[in-house]
Formats: structure tokens, C-alpha cells, sequence
């Protein structure tokens, strides 16, 4: 098994707001859409990704976020 590289902050933070420009109110059930595959494809890697990013994603929509931290 591949060790699971620790997601990079920034690049999360900057594909957080990139998701969010694209997807708009959408945002959520996208990011549901790539949890789900990374899950169904056993891919750890980037399931651990997305879940930063979908945190992310929580903090600049409920205000708690919004810079590189």
C-alpha cells in the first residue's frame, strides 16, 4: 500500500474556491459526487484531498475562512 501523502493547506484552499466559483449552490452535492468515487475506488489519496477541500469549502461559505491559513 502507497503511503498517503498529508494533503497541501494551500493548494486545498485555492481548489476550494475554485469549486466553489464553478459549482456555485452545486458545490455540495459535487463534492458528495468525488467523496463517493475516491470511496468507491479505494482511492485514500485523494478521498483525503477532497475532504480537506470539502472542509474548506465549509469554512469560506459559513464565513469561518477564506485565506491561505
Amino acid at each position: 500500500m502507497d503511503d498517503i501523502r498529508i494533503p497541501d493547506k494551500a493548494e486545498c484552499w485555492a481548489r476550494a474556491r475554485a469549486v466553489i466559483e464553478e459549482h456555485g449552490d452545486g458545490v455540495g452535492a459535487f463534492l458528495d459526487l468525488m467523496i463517493d468515487a475516491c470511496m468507491q475506488q479505494r482511492d485514500l489519496q485523494h478521498l483525503s484531498e477532497w475532504l480537506v477541500i470539502q472542509n474548506c469549502v465549509g469554512m469560506i461559505v459559513n464565513g469561518q475562512g477564506g485565506g491561505t491559513h
